[in-house]
């Protein structure tokens, strides 16, 4: 990106490397001037200060600090439900346009999903743990 001068993604997103690219545009006399890039060393050096670590935001802040790790932590379970909704169960799009209708749409693919949870724990415990 600094070779090319080509700082803009295609996309957006937290983990976009165009935020390590700084860009001046004027001389070191203030006059305006070709926009130059180049890589930002001190943003790498304090994003660089939180590698390994896992921020979690709460506004419970009287609350013990282990149950709000334990949600935390099997947050993964609650994407995955929703990841298998949305592909394995084709949830959405939803055609439907009634209230009535659209509550019983999910609530279908709710309970398909709680079957589909009992199933895989009851087939995970018929089958011996692999021993390496």
């Amino acid at each position: 990106m600094v070779a090319s001068g080509k700082r803009k993604a295609e996309r957006k997103s937290p983990n976009d490397p165009a935020r390590f690219v700084g860009k001046h545009a004027f001389t070191k006399d203030g006059e305006a001037a070709g926009i130059q890039y180049y890589l930002d060393e001190e943003k790498i050096a304090e994003e660089a200060r939180y590698d390994g670590l896992y921020a979690v935001y709460t506004d419970l802040l009287d609350d013990d600090v282990a149950p709000i790790l334990k949600v935390s932590e099997g947050r993964w379970r609650i994407e995955e439900c929703f990841r298998i909704m949305k592909t394995d169960f084709e949830a959405r799009p939803a055609f439907v346009r009634l209230e009535n209708r659209i509550k019983a749409h999910f609530l279908t693919c709710f309970l398909t999903l709680l079957v589909y949870q009992i199933l895989e724990k009851s087939w995970e415990a018929t089958i011996p743990a692999k021993r390496f």
